[in-house]
């Protein structure tokens, strides 16, 4: 579970591939969830993934009918049920168009909800468990030996992005070796966090140590997919003189994000290392001849750099 947020950046890449569809450039984003849980469930887990979550709803409405028809509720607890089943009935119709089982608090109420209806059905004439902690000291000490063992993995992990935290705070004011020091001392607690890694790496990357900052994005990629490791992971490249696999990765953002000017940038910036000034010139000119709907602060300072750095270019020849 997951791979919706991974490879969507993929498919959108080969969506841009075809030249037809480039006219849908600006749409271009990073999207983590589908917009229709049952969208997103059938990506992540298939057919039968989305045939057990339809069965959750057909299921509770099930309970639901069972419950209105019996007429056994006095009139508060019948007002109670016709309510939560009315909650569960608007975030099923609204799952239809949008992740709202991704938003706590909606999640929480249908859970909820699911909960007090089958405990409902407990109260009919015949249960659907016959079910007594009398004399079963099994799950007690289950419970409280599965709630001490969370509890330490959660004061673990939260010691972990106390640390991540503090190093981004200290990157962020330009204390790298700080910064690396902090996210390495994350890492201990939290190691398999992909974009931990990412964090870890590009602070590698940006203080000139290609060789940890592309052992540690390449392991990132392997669970986390974003723009910013092959951006990162293209830098290191181009620093430690592998410049093909460079132009890769800055390709594979221009690939993602048409729209983007940055990874345009630096491939004229590594053309030109490389010596072909006729490609890093046509990398230049196609980001000064951009016409971006919204025009940023940074889109601005990249347009501007992109003219100073042309202007050096013929000047030199």
């Amino acid at each position: 579970y997951g791979n919706y947020a991974y490879q969507y950046l993929n498919y959108q890449a080969k969506f841009f591939d075809d030249p037809e569809n480039m006219i849908y450039r600006d749409k271009a984003a990073g999207l983590r969830d589908a917009h229709s849980e049952f969208v997103h469930v059938l990506s992540e887990t298939g057919i039968v993934g989305l045939l057990i979550f339809i069965s959750v709803f057909a299921l509770f409405f099930g309970y639901a009918r069972t419950l209105m028809e019996d007429g056994l509720a006095d009139e508060k607890r019948l007002c109670l049920q016709k309510c939560i089943i009315a909650s569960v009935l608007v975030i099923g119709i609204h799952a239809l168009v949008d992740n709202v089982l991704h938003v706590l608090p909606v999640a929480l109420l249908f859970y909820c909800g699911a909960a007090v209806i089958s405990a409902e059905m407990r109260g009919r004439d015949k249960p659907l468990v016959n079910f007594s902690l009398k004399g079963n000291l099994l799950l007690p000490v289950a419970v409280i030996a599965l709630l001490t063992l969370n509890g330490y993995f959660v004061v673990n992990r939260l010691a972990g992005y106390v640390f991540w935290k503090k190093g981004q705070d200290s990157v962020h004011q330009g204390k790298w070796e700080q910064g690396i020091n902090y996210y390495q001392r994350a890492l201990d607690y939290i190691p398999e966090n992909a974009e931990l890694q990412f964090h870890l790496g590009a602070a590698y990357s940006y203080t000139g140590a290609a060789e940890q900052a592309i052992g540690l994005l390449t392991s990132s990629l392997k669970s986390f997919n974003d723009k910013n490791i092959y951006l990162t992971l293209g830098h290191a490249y181009r620093i430690s003189g592998e410049y093909q696999k460079a132009e890769d990765n800055f390709r594979t953002v221009t690939r993602m994000y048409p729209q983007m000017l940055l990874p345009h940038l630096w491939l004229a910036e590594l053309y030109y290392e490389m010596g072909d000034r006729d490609q890093s010139i046509q990398e230049l000119r196609l980001i000064i001849n951009a016409k971006p709907k919204i025009l940023s602060d940074d889109v601005i300072l990249i347009k501007h750099d992109a003219e100073r750095f042309l202007r050096i270019i013929l000047k030199a020849e």
